[in-house]
């Protein structure tokens, strides 16, 4: 774009939240233009309309088929990546690529899922100019489809991913290790009054946000209804996804619940702890926040292996629904024998260990700024 700097990211259809949260470091800098396309926009209007209409929105079939679609992408994360590079017309993807960047005239393509990498690489190959590519992974340990020695840099969570990086070839100043880029409004101090208030909840016992993921994870349902049976004194904030049914059962089970539209941030300032799936960009919100986190049910390998990655005490991994239960009745203990002795909130957390995040999105977000203007300049 004339008298701009863009750079394109090309990410998941549903985990957008990496670059939206990047590109969020963008807003007021009149000098960089950011451009989000997914997956889906990567593929036909007949492909996405038929996914659709087999698999509706919201819909049972929809989550069954999404929770699948994990399950078989974390399948392959050691697996081999695929020979045929140059654009075809067997490969729409990589064409519907190669037209993105010929209408953006990015400086820089950052790519956050690693089945579009290759894509990525034969696209910027067709394309013919030289273009910056940077890889933004969304999990704590490296897949290792990741790897390329064309990509320029790669921005990690951790030593053991750069570590995995160096040893595949890749050189070491490639790598910039910053944390999983949260947004930066998780870092700003908020009011838990205000927050509970905006919840309709009050301060006077612990309050939980559960988490049931993006598409509403119908096995939440039963850990509702196990936290219903046992009626821990607990006020819980239920985030139900996309799912209308999941929200209607939760609602009509006396919990308070939202849909996609909630305030995360606002959630995790107002709750305790947290019960989720293990998805990585909540719990690292969660650990910004300094919020115990209960994971369970997870999806796939690549979620085992984040969540055993994480291997803190403010991370506790949950094997059964009486685990669940019991974990939470311990906690509200903790939480009334530090009201008793009237202690202030924090010191709850005493003995968790709080992962000292820095502001990773500004850090990718400065850095892709500068290898924009280096390819400007040239």
């Amino acid at each position: 774009m004339l008298n701009k700097r863009t750079i394109l990211f090309f990410t998941d259809t549903y985990n957008v939240s990496v670059a939206e949260n990047v590109t969020e470091e963008f807003v007021g800098n009149n000098s960089v233009v950011s451009v989000i396309v997914t997956k889906r926009e990567l593929k036909s209007a007949f492909h996405n309309a038929v996914v659709d209409r087999i698999f509706p929105e919201g819909g049972t079939l929809r989550q069954i088929a999404l929770n699948k679609r994990i399950v078989i992408k974390n399948r392959k994360m050691n697996g081999k990546k695929k020979k045929h590079l140059l654009p075809t017309i067997h490969n729409p993807i990589q064409k519907r690529m190669l037209n993105a960047l010929n209408r953006y005239n990015p400086s820089v393509v950052a790519v956050t899922e690693q089945s579009l990498l290759i894509d990525a690489l034969a696209a910027i190959d067709k394309y013919g100019s030289r273009i910056k590519l940077a890889v933004i992974p969304e999990d704590y340990i490296l897949d290792r489809r990741l790897i390329s020695g064309a990509v320029d840099y790669y921005f990690v969570d951790n030593f053991d991913m750069r570590n995995a990086l160096v040893d595949s070839g890749i050189s070491d100043d490639k790598v910039v290790i910053c944390g999983l880029p949260v947004n930066k409004k998780f870092f700003i101090e908020n009011d838990r009054e205000q927050a509970l208030k905006k919840f309709g909840l009050s301060d006077s016992c612990p309050k939980i946000l559960v988490s049931c993921s993006q598409a509403g994870d119908k096995r939440f349902r039963e850990v509702l209804e196990e936290l219903k049976k046992a009626d821990l004194g607990v006020d819980y904030i239920v985030a139900c996804g996309k799912s209308r049914k999941l929200l209607n059962y939760a609602r009509e089970a006396g919990f308070s619940a939202y849909n996609d539209g909630i305030d995360i941030n606002a959630a995790l300032t107002a709750c305790d702890a947290v019960v989720t799936r293990p998805t990585t960009m909540l719990m690292a919100e969660a650990m910004v926040k300094n919020k115990d986190v209960f994971a369970l049910l997870p999806v796939g390998k690549m979620e085992e292996a984040n969540l055993n990655y994480l291997g803190i005490d403010q991370i506790t991994k949950i094997t059964s629904l009486a685990e669940l239960v019991n974990k939470i009745r311990n906690f509200k203990d903790m939480y009334n024998e530090i009201k008793a002795e009237e202690a202030e909130m924090e010191d709850m957390y005493v003995g968790s260990e709080k992962r000292e995040e820095e502001n990773s999105s500004h850090i990718i977000a400065t850095n892709l700024i500068s290898i924009s203007t280096v390819v400007t300049e040239e």
